[in-house]
């Protein structure tokens, strides 16, 4: 099937605009709405999360504000997904044929699965280890275990966000082998390299001083990179 018929540039500047328009104003309206929910987030992340013996404090006026602010913006982006996703391909959609929609519409969602699983990876597993190893190397010192509110939203939404992201390269894997650019054969010869830069960012991502957070993360990226040889394999027929 032929693509769509070529509009002006100016046409697909102003369309670009509407449809940002239409996010933005979504992102808004959620994220207002999310507002007054975000302080019991906030108490349910903390009570899920944080060791018993750690206490919340702040430290400037609006610190608690500000982190109250970033929570609900993170609920309004999850809330206006599904929408922001519908823009995005509706506004792609015509300056590709139906087997370029087709992909580009199961990487986006491809995309959005693996993000979510990282995140949910991040937060039911990694985050509550990372917290525990932390809280167990702390003890000893004998210091009272204080932590800023600023920083504990901060360091919960980046982990999180973090793992969610990384989880996601076996699309952009999938992407480059569409395209010609990388093939199943040299994913598994070169397997051992790529696993060990993986693991290098993993890593760094996680702020525990041990290796057991690394080696926990270290399961479901070599997990997704074998998945990823196989489904290259039968999108290529290699």
């Amino acid at each position: 099937m032929a693509r769509d018929k070529a509009k002006p540039v100016v046409d697909h500047v102003q369309e670009l605009i509407s449809r940002l328009r239409i996010i933005i104003l979504l992102l808004t309206v959620t994220s207002v709405v999310a507002f007054p929910y975000s302080p019991q987030v906030l108490n349910f992340l903390q009570s899920n999360l944080l060791p018993k013996e750690w206490k919340l404090i702040v430290t400037d006026p609006t610190e608690a504000v500000v982190a109250e602010l970033l929570i609900s913006f993170i609920i309004g982006l999850i809330i206006s997904f599904p929408i922001i996703l519908y823009e995005i391909i509706k506004f792609v959609g015509p300056a590709l044929m139906l087997e370029e929609r087709k992909f580009a519409t199961y990487f986006i969602l491809g995309f959005f699965g693996l993000f979510v699983f990282g995140v949910l990876f991040a937060y039911c597993l990694l985050l509550p280890v990372t917290y525990g190893i932390l809280a167990y190397l702390t003890q000893p010192t004998g210091a009272s275990a204080l932590m800023s509110l600023e920083n504990f939203v901060s360091f919960t939404l980046i982990f999180i966000v973090s793992t969610g992201l990384i989880l996601t390269y076996p699309v952009f894997l999938v992407l480059l082998a569409k395209i010609g650019l990388l093939s199943a054969k040299t994913l598994s010869k070169y397997r051992k390299y790529i696993l060990a830069a993986l693991f290098i960012i993993a890593a760094l991502i996680t702020p525990d001083p041990t290796p057991i957070s690394d080696l926990i993360l270290i399961v479901p990226v070599w997990v997704l990179y074998e998945a990823s040889i196989l489904a290259i394999k039968r999108i290529k027929k290699e």
